[in-house]
């Protein structure tokens, strides 16, 4: 929910400045909105940032806030997880909420969503699932879950 009110803030002062600017390009530029490229193109941003403030506060809507899991059996956000492929190399995950993925954290933070992550939520240690990484097929076993720090 932070992320999203922080996206949502800068997506307001976004829009803020355009808005700012529009109006100084209507009295700059010629023929104020008649082909008049800069306010048509601050017009174009102002209808973007708008939609992405709308897009945002729907999403802040459907936000559940997710307690911390209690336990080790099932993969939830919280957990860290291990994944073995087909040659035997493990790599863990932090499994996190909707827009939360952070690639260079330690270890890497992927959302509940992401391709690699949702076959196995919800699921427990022994799972296997064919997930698609960097556009091949490779088989994936969960080998452990742990509370995520």
């Amino acid at each position: 929910m932070d992320l999203l009110t922080q996206k949502l803030n800068e997506a307001i002062e976004k829009l803020r400045q355009t808005q700012s600017q529009k109006g100084e390009a209507y009295d700059v530029g010629g023929d104020n909105w008649h082909d008049n490229f800069a306010f048509e193109e601050l017009n174009r941003q102002e209808m973007m940032f708008n939609r992405q403030i709308s897009d945002i506060r729907a999403l802040q809507d459907q936000q559940v806030l997710v307690s911390p899991p209690t336990d080790e059996k099932y993969v939830q956000i919280g957990h860290v997880i291990s994944l073995e492929d087909e040659d035997g190399s493990v790599r863990e995950f932090l499994v996190a909420g909707y827009g939360e993925t952070d690639l260079r954290s330690d270890p890497p933070t992927l959302e509940y969503g992401a391709p690699i992550i949702s076959p196995f939520m919800g699921t427990e240690v022994g799972t296997e699932a064919d997930v698609q990484i960097k556009g091949k097929r490779t088989s994936l076993l969960l080998t452990a879950i742990k509370k995520g720090g």
